[in-house]
């Protein structure tokens, strides 16, 4: 089991290795002012006006994994006119679930007022993001001052 583990990690290292090296991304972008409050943003590789933007959330059991080995979903998108944002979040124990709930909201107000060529998001996150990402969906956007276009969830 270590092993498959391992091999899925350096799955996703690889992956992101490649999309930072082929595609137009903004690393470590601060979203707060707490440490683990970044983005790494994946944009598309032709200038369009408008574009969807996927918000990754890593997974982790809420203890491990981050941002920085998210972007592995990036190349396919981005060749698309898609943008990828992948979320970091302080995971446990410093981080709590109320903390990395508003974290991750937080993200998402960020991100649609920093790039306005954004038409709409979509939430992607895998196992202990699914759950944030699913908790976004109970926002109170008016406490952030937007009114994101969440379009999917998955």
């Amino acid at each position: 089991m270590i092993a498959a583990l391992v091999d899925v990690f350096f799955q996703y290292f690889a992956g992101t290795q490649k999309a930072q090296a082929f595609t137009q991304t903004l690393l470590n972008v601060p979203y707060g002012s707490g440490e683990g409050e970044k983005l790494d943003v994946y944009l598309p590789k032709k200038h369009i006006e408008t574009f969807p933007l996927v918000l990754y959330i890593h997974g982790g059991y809420w203890q491990c994994l981050s941002k920085d080995v998210s972007g592995f979903a990036a190349c396919p998108l981005v060749n698309q006119g898609i943008a990828l944002a992948a979320v970091g979040y302080d995971v446990a124990p410093k981080g709590q679930l109320e903390l990395m709930v508003e974290q991750v909201r937080h993200s998402v107000a960020f991100a649609v007022q920093q790039y306005t060529g954004i038409s709409c998001v979509y939430l992607l996150g895998h196992s202990a993001g699914a759950h944030l990402a699913a908790m976004v969906l109970s926002t109170d956007w008016a406490k952030f001052g937007v009114q994101p276009s969440i379009k999917g969830i998955a």
